[in-house]
């Protein structure tokens, strides 16, 4: 098992054993929709309110946070661990804004709970940003790595819609 699988079984057991919701975003979801590249972290997003309950089993494991963190490119409420070699973003979902670089203006971005596709990861099934989502937050940001994401991404949708027939047959539009 590598350092990935064992952080994100680690993480998933934790949310599941205290049933906080989650939505998998960022590089890690663009590998379960096929994407190539490394992942860097898990990036996972949860309801601000849950942070109490899971903080007391992740103390060991926190690198930073739960605070607001803002760079350059985002502005989110967040907690970083490093589990085994992983680092894990865990966002507040509601308050997650994110730069957009071409329109150079700050955007919100609140994770949708409902936008969510349901892919596996490991041989867990788990709620995973809808790809669409995944393009458009990864446009605004726009660095090397996530313009990479795009083209992936981008391939995969035109894939399956190539294999349903239509765009109107996907769901959520």
């Amino acid at each position: 098992m590598d350092k990935t699988e064992a952080a994100f079984r680690w993480i998933w057991q934790l949310l599941a054993e205290r049933k906080i919701p989650f939505v998998v975003g960022g590089g890690f979801a663009v590998r379960l929709f096929g994407g190539t590249r490394p992942v860097y972290d898990i990036d996972l997003d949860i309801p601000e309110e849950r942070f109490r309950e899971l903080l007391p089993a992740v103390q060991p494991y926190v690198v930073s946070g739960p605070s607001r963190f803002k760079d350059e490119l985002f502005d989110v409420f967040l907690l970083t661990l490093d589990y085994q070699g992983q680092l894990i973003d865990i966002t507040a979902a509601e308050s997650i804004r994110v730069y957009d670089t071409n329109a150079q203006v700050w955007r919100d971005d609140p994770t949708d709970f409902e936008a969510v596709e349901m892919r596996e990861a490991y041989g867990l099934t788990v709620k995973v940003q809808r790809p669409d989502l995944l393009v458009r937050y990864k446009r605004w940001i726009a660095r090397a790595t996530d313009l990479q994401d795009v083209d992936e991404l981008e391939r995969a949708i035109s894939t399956v819609l190539g294999g349903r027939g239509s765009s109107s047959s996907r769901q959520g539009g």
